[in-house]
């Protein structure tokens, strides 16, 4: 086990204990309320931290923050045992044994070392190094200096701070003129070292990377609870006569200091630190105003009025409370400047765009551009979600990870914005301001994919065409023109033999009458079949008879639900048939389906058919091949056709075609 983790369990059940015995004692002492609320707020505060110290000790074992933060909770645990044992004991010697006046003295300058152990953990935040080898000299000073202190203070002359004031002194007294020499000596390279430590968090701010900026900031976070503590000082003297109550607001800073630490160690990203920060200095602001108000009205209300007035304090009370929201977004608003720029840059920037966006003098696809900016993230990116879509695309179509933050409106995913290097909480507040910008975005690229698609499809369309009539033309020459050319060859022949006085015999007239006929019953199959191919003749009986023809001759177990209630337009019937026809070709050619499920229904005005088989998959919509065709003939007939299939788990062909109307077939 690695020595830190090792120190801050091993710390953990002596915090534990003192606690223990702190109540212990304060059940016994039978002392005022008031002393055993104090007692129970400094027994919770150690066992709170006692607590972050295991979980960081366990989570990052080799960070000796851990030891500091389990040090401070045995500290606070020393300090409620001391001020309750000794009155314990004199109220019920019988039940608690005396404890040596060694003991006493040493535990009257507790408050000494619970100010090295904060000055301690702000020198080896948050990785529990210093900042660098020069900086390490730092810890045996303080450690000495506050060791020095302890010595000053209990053999300083005169009593002993309470409730040991009526104590000998175990160690002896100091001359006084030596113990104030030391006193000008150590105090002041006490608080040299505080201030320090103070430098050397600048220090890791300045010079840090991103993460510990954040870090940084947790602990800038607790340290807001200061305003907090003077409110409770100066509200105690004002109202009770008494500093006591700003024990509670460093209570409070004293956990809130191993807890911010706890968070930035090993949850740095559990919410956005920048605008907590930002919103506590802004609150620490107002209330140092109010407090300051407060008491210029109070010492006005005595200079002129004499002594307290309710009436006046009440007035300004009243004035406060109504002054307080105007005066909040603008004291947030200026605080953000300073402590948040990036939130302020952000949302001005996007505010800015959609003005010019509004005015015609921008385009909404600069929004990242905008952003990469104000954000000053080189990295950051934007990509919208298309209608039917699971990728997502920036404005010039290229894909954009969708690890990002989701921009969505009206309960609908549209967008993403990816930063890494931002927080969550800071981006769900820009992604919301960007919202109506990403879905400009996103219909501005589906109506560009609309329009290069509709050209794509005419041009396909049109190449159809021009190969059908190619076809036509090509099989009218090689097989009926021919034929008939020959028909017509040979009646001229027969022509020309009469005309040169030439004689038929019956039986020759009735052989070549014969010829003809059948030469021109075979040019009319021919053309029949020609036309065939246009357009099916089994679709003379209708969509479902022709269906019913065409699929009975298909060599795998086939499930047909065919439902048809009205007559349907001639091309929509046509459609229809065409796809069928091609997906069941594709998946007896493809998919080495061994069962295929085709269903025909009409519902509210659209013709659904959809081929369904439990083959390999894998087939795709591309821009060429039979599929590609079959689009672009379901889109002539102002319909939609859509292509499910993935690997292994089948393919379905599904179109819906209006039948409402008849649709004119593109050229």
């Amino acid at each position: 086990m690695v020595w830190p983790r090792a120190v801050a369990l091993a710390l953990a059940p002596l915090t534990v204990a003192f606690a223990g015995a702190a109540v212990t004692a304060q059940l016994i002492a039978e002392t005022s309320t008031y002393d055993a609320i104090e007692i129970g707020l400094t027994t919770t505060v150690a066992l709170v931290i006692t607590g972050l110290a295991v979980l960081v000790a366990l989570r990052e074992p080799r960070n000796s923050l851990a030891v500091v933060m389990a040090w401070m909770g045995l500290l606070a645990a020393l300090v409620g045992f001391s001020d309750t044992y000794l009155s314990a004991q004199a109220s019920a010697p019988a039940s608690l044994p005396p404890l040596p006046t060694e003991v006493y003295a040493f535990l009257s300058v507790t408050w000494a070392w619970l100010y090295a152990a904060i000055t301690l953990l702000f020198l080896l935040f948050p990785t529990g190094r210093p900042l660098s080898r020069r900086w390490a000299w730092m810890m045996p000073i303080l450690l000495l200096d506050t060791a020095a202190i302890q010595a000053i203070m209990m053999t300083a002359p005169g009593p002993m701070d309470a409730p040991y004031q009526g104590l000998p002194h175990p160690f002896g007294t100091l001359p006084l003129s030596m113990s104030v020499g030391l006193r000008v000596i150590t105090f002041p390279l006490f608080i040299s070292c505080m201030l320090l430590a103070a430098v050397s968090l600048w220090l890791r701010y300045r010079r840090g990377d991103h993460l510990a900026r954040r870090q940084v900031k947790w602990l800038v976070l607790a340290l807001l609870l200061l305003p907090l503590t003077l409110v409770l000082s100066w509200g105690g003297l004002l109202l009770a006569g008494t500093h006591a109550y700003a024990g509670y607001g460093m209570a409070a800073m004293y956990v809130a200091v191993p807890l911010a630490t706890a968070i930035a160690v090993l949850r740095h990203d559990l919410f956005d630190v920048d605008r907590a920060v930002a919103s506590a200095a802004a609150y620490a602001v107002l209330t140092v105003g109010v407090v300051a108000v407060y008491l210029g009205a109070a010492a006005l209300s005595g200079a002129l009025l004499g002594g307290q007035s309710p009436i006046l304090a009440a007035l300004v009370t009243a004035a406060m409370a109504v002054a307080l929201g105007p005066a909040r977004r603008r004291v947030q608003r200026v605080v953000d400047r300073v402590l948040y720029p990036p939130r302020r840059r952000a949302l001005d920037a996007l505010a800015d765009l959609q003005r010019r966006v509004n005015g015609g003098d921008a385009a909404p696809e600069e929004l990242e551009a905008v952003l990469r900016a104000a954000l000053r993230s080189s990295g950051l990116r934007v990509g919208v979600l298309a209608p039917g879509a699971s990728t997502y695309l920036d404005s010039d179509g290229t894909e954009v990870p969708g690890e990002g933050h989701k921009v969505v409106v009206a309960g609908q995913t549209i967008g993403v914005i990816a930063a890494r290097e931002i927080s969550r909480r800071f981006m769900h507040e820009v992604a919301n301001r960007a919202g109506l910008l990403v879905e400009l975005i996103r219909l501005r690229l589906e109506s560009t994919r609309a329009l290069e698609e509709a050209r794509a499809s005419r041009a396909r369309l049109q190449e159809v065409g021009y190969e059908e009539r190619r076809r036509l033309e090509r099989d009218l020459h090689d097989v009926a023109q021919q034929r008939l050319v020959s028909l017509g060859i040979s009646m001229r022949l027969a022509e020309r033999r009469l005309t040169a006085g030439g004689e038929l015999t019956a039986e020759e007239a009735s052989a070549l009458i014969r010829q003809w006929v059948g030469e021109v019953t075979r040019s009319t199959s021919e053309l029949r079949d020609l036309a065939h191919g246009i357009r099916p003749s089994a679709l003379d009986d209708g969509l479902q008879p022709a269906l019913a023809l065409m699929t009975q001759w298909v060599p795998l177990p086939l499930d047909t639900k065919v439902t048809v209630h009205s007559e349907l337009p001639d091309a929509i019937s046509t459609t229809a048939y065409h796809v069928v026809a091609e997906a069941i070709a594709n998946a007896l050619k493809h998919s080495t389906a061994s069962r295929l499920e085709l269903t025909v229904a009409e519902t509210a005005g659209t013709l659904v058919v959809r081929v369904r088989d439990d083959g390999s998959g894998g087939a795709v919509l591309s821009e060429q091949g039979g599929l590609s065709s079959l689009r672009d003939r379901v889109a002539a007939a102002g319909g939609t056709l859509r292509v499910a299939s993935r690997p292994g788990m089948g393919t379905t062909v599904e179109a819906e075609l209006p039948v409402d109307e008849e649709k004119p077939c593109a050229s």
